[in-house]
């Protein structure tokens, strides 16, 4: 198994409560899952590395298999789904045993089916003239955790040859934000590779020709037609709608599957109109002093420290964007020091 006192991945906590008379205090099951993956998918390696991971995948796996009760007493969505993709994708003698225990912890509603801490709310949407019409998303707690435990999930449904995937599918699309990702870099990375392993596996690409009917109410005479072909089906579609307001109607006609995003942005300078985060997750203490002839030396002394430790003890890659205040510039001297 993998022992780590610092994560890469802040979800990769340390693993159920294996309390305080544990000899090694930071084994960690979804790290070492994580690690099987890895083992699993490299090939081709030279020399004596390519026996020496051999033998390290078998004990990762054995070790797995050993500590699945873990899982089915204390284990969280995420544990359980990246250990059911470990011992599947690795042929463990106990992935249909993993595989059972996925499905325990999946949620259904509405016709989506996905995994997480808590359950999501549907995607809103309000009828008008007995047509409904989807409101745009809220972020939600956990978002980047439930995305990419839902990702580990549809792989292992995708590569046991499940039927009735498409929930999944579903779910996942309409917790994607308008660039093309999702709530954070590796939930992405996980979630575009469990749609690419769908698509490949059903052939979605082989069966595309759709086309695409687009008009806003707020221009009558701005209309499009899309054309999606397995020839464009991995490129991006754009319309730009001027003065928009009102709806964007849609109509599709043919076989396959599209995906239509409606992005709106416009700028706010009233608090009770900005979009909040469904979890305060830093805390960012600003001080500034000023120096120099008229005060014109700005001094920053910024603190900020992560707050959202119902999610994880620590946070993953941050950044501080300080943005300089019109007519300031930053002394290189002070950024070579």
């Amino acid at each position: 198994y993998e022992v780590a006192p610092r994560f890469a991945d802040r979800k990769m906590n340390s693993t159920t409560s294996w309390g305080f008379n544990d000899p090694i205090r930071y084994r960690n099951i979804s790290l070492t899952a994580h690690v099987v993956i890895a083992l699993t998918t490299i090939r081709d390696l030279p020399g004596e590395l390519g026996p020496r991971v051999a033998v390290s995948r078998s004990r990762a796996i054995s070790w797995l298999d050993r500590n699945l009760n873990l899982l089915e007493k204390n284990g969280d969505p995420y544990e359980v789904a990246i250990v059911a993709y470990a011992m599947m994708l690795a042929k463990s003698t106990s992935a249909e045993a993993a595989f059972g225990l996925l499905q325990q912890k999946a949620r259904e509603d509405g016709g989506y089916k996905y995994w997480g801490r808590e359950p999501v709310p549907l995607p809103a949407q309000r009828l008008e003239n007995q047509r409904p019409f989807l409101l745009p998303r809220l972020p939600n707690a956990f978002d980047a955790a439930n995305v990419e435990t839902t990702a580990y999930a549809l792989l292992t449904y995708v590569g046991r040859q499940e039927l009735f995937v498409e929930p999944i599918v579903k779910w996942l699309n309409t917790q994607r934000l308008t660039d093309g990702g999702w709530a954070s870099t590796q939930d992405t990375i996980i979630a575009t590779q469990a749609l690419i392993e769908y698509t490949v596996r059903h052939r979605i690409r082989e069966v595309t020709s759709l086309t695409l009917h687009v008009e806003a109410t707020s221009n009558p005479q701005l209309q499009r037609t899309m054309y999606i072909t397995e020839n464009n089906l991995a490129t991006p579609q754009f319309m730009d709608i001027p003065n928009a307001w009102g709806t964007v109607k849609i109509q599709a006609r043919g076989a396959g599957y599209a995906i239509a995003q409606l992005s709106l942005q416009y700028n706010v300078d009233v608090n009770r109109f900005v979009t909040p985060p469904a979890v305060r997750a830093f805390s960012v203490v600003p001080r500034l002093s000023f120096s120099g002839r008229n005060n014109s030396h700005i001094n920053y002394d910024i603190c900020s420290s992560w707050t959202n430790q119902r999610e994880s003890n620590q946070s993953g890659m941050a950044v501080l964007d300080v943005a300089v205040p019109t007519g300031y510039y930053m002394q290189q001297q002070v950024l070579d020091e």
